[in-house]
């Protein structure tokens, strides 16, 4: 088959876990013997690491939405595009990549996203009046969130359309895709999940006592959605208890400067931040345990590569946790979502020794279900 991935801007592998997921299963399908291509609406920037670039086609993103279509309709037909998989399906492009539009193609939507999560953090507007200003402020310290329904209408709608012009919706676990029944009201069958790969690992999972140090690791977008500045406030709670760890940060983001702040501004010890890393697994190898305070994750990636490398993840129970971390034994799932909860975790995890020094057998056997080889099956079971 000839199939089309279609995102936002050109895949770049280690910018992000969806990215990542992207070029695992599209080179999985290219060594199966499919043709895959990449089309984008956005260039890759031009300072990016990543040098086995795939070639792309770029859409103008300052084109009209009636060029834009007309672009990918001539590009399908060029390339004789069996199938496109829209991996953006949550930012309103269904309207171009639908199989009512494109006559003979089969179109597949993914979200990778948690879909009430998607809900929670949604843009709220900050009105130039002081006196709106003012009633938001008081509105949101009352726990009332005015623009609350607005963008449920709006994401409810934009979701509703995925799956009536999809031949598949492709989510990341059962969870999820109960989510988006739910979210809907949508029943259809066509709702689908498939597990994301484990896409960063050795050849098999491993403790390396000699490299390991006693060290705190976050990777990810630097974003209000991933909590980072919670991360940072934890830290300083318990950091004097532990003047012997660190904690070292990896991703970059619109808070690079705000959290370099925080930490400035309440003398956080002991904090490094790494930026955008293009070898993830020399942090996973060297870190004790992973930290993801993010509570509105659908997956995360980070979470099985750190298993692989020895790692025993705290998180927040997010929806899907229980999928990725399914005993106390291979990671920490806090129940209650609260900085001091979070703390009390970490400091709990260290005191304890709790660690997955004894548990890379049980480690191997739970990341095997994430296998590549596994998930691409699953993949081709759908598109024939």
């Amino acid at each position: 088959m000839n199939i089309l991935f279609a995102y936002i801007h050109a895949v770049n592998p280690i910018k992000g876990g969806t990215e990542r997921v992207t070029w695992a299963v599209a080179t999985a399908l290219k060594k199966k013997g499919h043709s895959v291509y990449f089309l984008a609406t956005h260039a890759m920037q031009a300072d990016a690491p990543f040098t086995d670039q795939p070639e792309y086609i770029l859409i103008d993103a300052k084109a009209s939405h009636e060029e834009r279509k007309q672009k990918v309709i001539t590009t399908c037909r060029e390339l004789n595009i069996d199938v496109v998989i829209n991996e953006c399906a949550e930012v309103g492009l269904n309207s171009i990549f639908s199989n009512k539009v494109l006559d003979g193609v089969r179109v597949i939507s993914c979200t990778h996203l948690d879909i009430y999560g998607l809900v929670k953090y949604f843009h709220r507007p900050n009105p130039r009046s002081g006196i709106k200003r003012a009633v938001l402020s008081f509105l949101s310290f009352c726990g009332i969130q005015p623009y609350y329904f607005k963008y449920y209408r709006k994401y409810k709608k934009i979701f509703k359309e995925v799956v009536q012009v999809s031949d598949a919706v492709v989510v990341v676990t059962p969870v999820i895709a109960e989510q988006l029944r739910r979210f809907t009201g949508e029943k259809s069958a066509r709702i689908v999940s498939i597990l994301n790969p484990l896409t960063i690992a050795c050849e098999q999972p491993r403790y390396d006592a000699q490299v390991k140090e006693k060290m705190l690791l976050y990777v990810g977008r630097l974003s209000h959605t991933k909590n980072v500045d919670l991360l940072l406030k934890a830290w300083r709670k318990i950091s004097n208890r532990y003047p012997e760890w660190k904690l070292e940060i990896a991703g970059d983001g619109d808070e690079w400067e705000y959290l370099h702040d925080l930490v400035a501004k309440y003398h956080i010890p002991r904090v490094h931040f790494h930026g955008r890393v293009s070898n993830l697994s020399a942090l996973y190898s060297r870190a004790e345990y992973l930290l993801l305070p993010s509570d509105s994750e659908s997956f995360s990636c980070v979470v099985l590569e750190s298993m692989a490398y020895g790692c025993h993840p705290i998180v927040f129970d997010y929806p899907s946790s229980p999928i990725v971390i399914p005993s106390p034994r291979l990671g920490t799932r806090v129940r209650r979502r609260s900085c001091w909860a979070y703390a009390r975790a970490v400091a709990n995890a260290i005191d304890t020794g709790r660690t997955n020094r004894e548990e890379m057998d049980n480690v191997a056997q739970h990341l095997s279900q994430f296998d590549m080889n596994k998930i691409v099956l699953q993949w081709l079971a759908l598109l024939e």
